[in-house]
């Protein structure tokens, strides 16, 4: 099982001939039995519509076949249907039988055509965002390095804790005596001393010996970790202001998550983390697109256009096209109620002219985003903002 990047799909599209058979469905991150007899079942249909599609085209009875052979020969590996995500993705053709996993939702979807249907390939290539996170904390922090896919724990070693950092001997600083402090010792007698002043010294000492750790986490994640990545802070907003007064970080994302990450399995930290990457970093990209394009309207390097947008990416002129090939809903296989990002596809040939172009503008290296319809340029199925 793959995950999608650019150089995959530039690996696929190669071996691509025709006929190429694509297909698509929402799959459940849990295996259990249930969530296993439902991807099974809509599996087991798109296998019955791709033969369909293949008796009407009169496709060789041998590719048939093998095609055929192929798909059903899945339908009992367990472990394969043991580790899926969001979405599975499915090319088969005379010299290709690939899939990859997809981090979003999608629908239904399968084609047996003269090329493999990329466009949502194309789309999470441009999303996947690597990330940093920082679990701040003064006892055990932790880095990990992520991405639309999974998280996992760096093994760049931090310090445990600021006593260990600095060999702070914890009772001595108990033991100072606080600073402003006037104490009157009687000359004779056994009575007590009288105490006058505010005290503090101890709290101001493990303020300070706080931020310091903190600039030596930052030190550690600036000298050991891409800092040109994103770096998202798990901790209690008060730590996570002060980190972000000493830290150099240039790409701290704004949104931190409160809390103490050291309670939270790894699966649970994945998804709170690439939700806020995927906010406040994928979306601001595609937000600062769209008004890029808004800018280019004057100078007519921006169209909605469809043959104008397919006359472009074939004259390899596209610097970014939008597609309306994404939604928001709450209608996925997912246990929740919670509203999720979904790949959706277009009706028909547009379908494939769409992904045509697609193709042409990830050639030539230009970008393709998916957007929701009602966040398109003038809620057109497809544009294009030009290099010239």
């Amino acid at each position: 099982m793959k995950f999608i990047t650019a150089d995959n799909v530039k690996e696929l599209m190669s071996k691509q001939s025709a006929p190429a058979i694509s297909l698509f469905m929402p799959t459940h991150r849990t295996s259990s039995p249930p969530h296993m007899q439902e991807d099974h079942t809509r599996y087991k249909n798109l296998i019955r519509e791709i033969e369909s599609q293949m008796k009407e085209q009169d496709i060789d009875h041998a590719f048939q076949k093998e095609a055929t052979a192929f798909f059903e020969g899945l339908l009992d590996d367990q472990e394969f249907w043991r580790h899926q995500h969001e979405g599975l993705a499915m090319f088969f053709s005379k010299d290709v039988q690939e899939f990859f996993n997809l981090s979003v939702t999608v629908d239904e979807f399968c084609a047996v055509s003269d090329q493999f249907y990329v466009l949502p390939l194309l789309t999470q290539a441009e999303e996947n965002q690597e990330y940093t996170v920082l679990a701040l904390s003064v006892h055990e922090p932790k880095i990990y390095h992520g991405s639309m896919y999974s998280l996992e724990e760096s093994t760049i070693e931090l310090p445990t804790d600021p006593e260990t950092a600095f060999q702070i001997d914890e009772m001595h600083i108990n033991k100072i005596q606080p600073r402003g402090v006037r104490v009157r010792q009687p000359n004779t007698g056994t009575a007590p001393g009288i105490f006058h002043g505010h005290g503090g010294a101890p709290r101001e000492v493990e303020d300070d010996q706080r931020k310091r750790f903190f600039k030596l986490l930052d030190s550690i994640i600036a000298s050991k970790t891409d800092t040109s990545l994103p770096l998202v802070i798990i901790g209690v907003e008060s730590y996570v202001v002060e980190y972000k007064q000493v830290s150099s970080h240039q790409k701290i994302v704004e949104q931190h998550i409160d809390g103490n990450a050291k309670n939270t399995d790894i699966a649970a930290l994945h998804q709170s983390t690439w939700d806020v990457v995927y906010e406040h970093v994928v979306m601001k990209r595609h937000d600062e697109s769209l008004n890029t394009f808004g800018e280019l309207i004057a100078s007519n390097r921006s169209t909605t256009d469809p043959k104008q947008v397919e006359e472009a990416a074939e004259q390899g002129r596209v610097d970014t096209l939008f597609t309306a090939t994404l939604a928001h809903t709450t209608d996925t296989v997912a246990d929740s109620l919670k509203a999720a990002p979904k790949i959706i596809f277009p009706d028909g040939n547009d379908a494939f002219k769409l992904n045509k172009n697609a193709l042409n503008v990830f050639e030539q290296g230009g970008r393709v985003l998916a957007m929701t319809a009602d966040t398109m340029p003038d809620q057109a199925a497809t544009a294009a903002t030009l290099r010239y």
